[in-house]
């Protein structure tokens, strides 16, 4: 490349005026300073990346990218927090059934057995 700008600011020096000659000893300078001060990234093969870094990085990219899909796939299918809030009170209501029917068995266990009882005492005085 500073060849080839060798080359361009050459042709321009003999073939144009002398301002044409101004603005390419400009414009070499602003290169060179850019150079100097670390500012140009043209030019510099240390921060060119290569191919195999880019390929690597690519598939890590994809990699992510699909744990991404399936974690925004799996959020999708959660439940909203109105939702559990529902099934919460759904199944407040239901151990509030179960304590209704707890006693309603009580009850009918005690009238079963007083009618075991019964049948078991009149058959002992028949027999």
């Amino acid at each position: 490349m500073e060849k080839q700008l060798g080359t361009w600011f050459e042709t321009l020096v003999v073939a144009a005026t002398p301002v044409g000659a101004t603005i390419a000893i400009f414009l070499l300078g602003l290169y060179g300073l850019s150079k100097w001060k670390g500012w140009a990234v043209f030019g510099d093969k240390a921060q060119i990346v290569k191919a195999e870094d880019v390929k690597s990085l690519s598939g890590k990219i994809s990699h992510i990218e699909g744990r991404l899909t399936d974690i925004e796939h799996d959020l999708e299918n959660r439940p909203t927090l109105g939702q559990v809030h529902n099934i919460e009170k759904i199944i407040a209501r239901m151990d509030e059934r179960m304590e209704g029917l707890k006693s309603t068995i009580g009850s009918t266990n005690a009238a079963v057995g007083r009618i075991e009882q019964f049948m078991i005492d009149y058959s002992q005085r028949k027999g």
